[in-house]
């Protein structure tokens, strides 16, 4: 299972209520209340349990994730790249796949956590390969070497992380 696929799997793991207060633990160090959006706090908490940017924390001040991260704009998204709508939520999500030109996605804040649909024209990607670049040995695995997540089957893929 390629580490793309492991963020779209542990997310999906999660698809129902949702837990709010744990992923603004893991991302920020505190939870700051139900007023506050998850829906990046759930993105970046699911990088984290794959192994990525675990030094990163949320920017409550408004930074979110993606600039902080430096997270490249792309076009082709793979799994895993992080989805963002701008208007009317300020909404990030977790890319899946695209198919006939709808995009699929894990969303948190929604208000639970769940697969959605939408179609491409509105969302913007930023892509996580330089997080998977650099990936350091000591998260548990080595760009490009499969590995397992117990109670998750392993699926046949192709080299970005599309199930075949």
């Amino acid at each position: 299972m390629t580490t793309r696929t492991r963020i779209i799997e542990i997310a999906s793991a999660e698809i129902g209520p949702g837990r709010r207060a744990d992923y603004w633990i893991d991302v920020l160090g505190y939870d700051p209340g139900k007023a506050k959006a998850w829906c990046g706090a759930f993105c970046l908490w699911a990088l984290h349990q794959a192994g990525l940017a675990r030094e990163h924390k949320w920017g409550i001040d408004g930074s979110g994730m993606v600039g902080p991260l430096k997270l490249p704009r792309t076009d082709t998204p793979s799994r895993g790249d992080i989805g963002y709508v701008h208007q009317p939520f300020q909404h990030h999500f977790l890319f899946d796949r695209e198919h006939d030109g709808w995009v699929y996605s894990i969303d948190g804040n929604q208000p639970d956590v769940r697969e959605k649909k939408r179609r491409k024209v509105e969302c913007a990607f930023f892509s996580i390969e330089p997080l998977l670049s650099a990936a350091a040995p000591e998260a548990g695995f080595v760009r490009g070497q499969e590995f397992s997540v117990p109670g998750i089957q392993d699926a046949k893929e192709d080299d970005d992380g599309t199930q075949l």
